[in-house]
């Protein structure tokens, strides 16, 4: 066959074996490129009622997993009661109040003196058993704050959703920067959490634009007063003022709400790439 067809045919394996190594590399920077992102993560912090979150959770269980960790919540549910500060209210309650009552007896020699030593044990009491309430919720919201922090160092959420006295939590999250990722509060308890457990609101830090914070408040909530709007818009946060209750289940609020998550979700799968309102296919508002 002479010299041109062998040059030929050592030429053939070695121009086949350059197409099949090209097409493999090309096959596997298209599979890392193309390689499937793990399902979107959301951390959900509850309240008294589910309010809106039962609805969140029917339309993004498809696409989204949510982890709702327990969390303290004076009085419901049971894990606040492993508290020690309400271990010192029973007790002051059934042991402690009843004895000073008994005791007046003994300390006082005319029944009007029994009488003002009962009330002054009670006046006395009060004051004592409004700092044992106090000592039970800022107990219960330091536990939380503990339990949602390994919980967020363990799953790592890309967004977290926070309603009533979980967006309190969360406002205490943000504020010593537990957690500085895309948040939603819904309603939060912020003043009321605050104001029970005598402790000074906590101040929430500017959100990163790539890492934005937004409140969603109703204009006919009795535990979020109207001054809470201020405090959210002053730190920088995104607040939409509903025409709903406390519970922020009106239809369009939740459509605005699943808008919000959706965006969220978006980007930060993108690293922040993209504008924050993609809302266009929220699905429909359930009635």
């Amino acid at each position: 066959l002479g010299a041109p067809w062998l040059k030929l045919a050592t030429s053939v394996p070695s121009a086949l074996l350059m197409v099949i190594d090209s097409r493999t590399s090309a096959f596997a920077m298209a599979s890392s490129q193309g390689a499937p992102r793990r399902r979107y993560r959301v951390l959900i912090l509850g309240g008294w009622s589910p309010g809106p979150l039962d609805i969140i959770y029917s339309r993004f269980n498809a696409d989204v997993d949510f982890e709702e960790p327990t969390i303290p919540m004076p009085p419901s549910g049971i894990r606040w009661c492993f508290n020690p500060f309400w271990v010192l209210l029973l007790l002051y309650s059934f042991f402690a109040l009843p004895f000073f009552m008994k005791e007046a007896e003994n300390l006082a020699d005319s029944e009007a003196l029994v009488w003002v030593l009962r009330g002054a044990a009670l006046l006395l009491s009060l004051l004592i058993l409004r700092v044992l309430v106090a000592g039970l919720v800022w107990f219960s919201i330091r536990d939380a704050l503990c339990v949602v922090h390994s919980k967020i160092q363990s799953w790592e959420p890309d967004v977290v959703v926070a309603f009533s006295w979980g967006g309190g939590v969360a406002c205490w999250l943000l504020a010593r920067r537990l957690w500085e990722g895309p948040t939603i509060l819904l309603a939060p308890t912020l003043h009321a959490m605050a104001a029970v457990s005598c402790m000074s609101k906590p101040k929430l830090p500017s959100p990163a634009r790539h890492r934005p914070v937004h409140v969603f408040h109703a204009d006919d909530d009795g535990f979020c007063p109207e001054a809470q709007v201020h405090e959210f818009r002053t730190a920088g946060c995104e607040v939409q003022v509903c025409r709903d209750n406390h519970v922020l289940c009106r239809s369009s609020v939740v459509e605005k709400i699943s808008s919000c998550l959706r965006s969220l979700l978006t980007l930060s799968a993108t690293g922040g790439a993209l504008p924050t309102v993609l809302g266009e296919h929220a699905s429909a508002p359930a009635e």
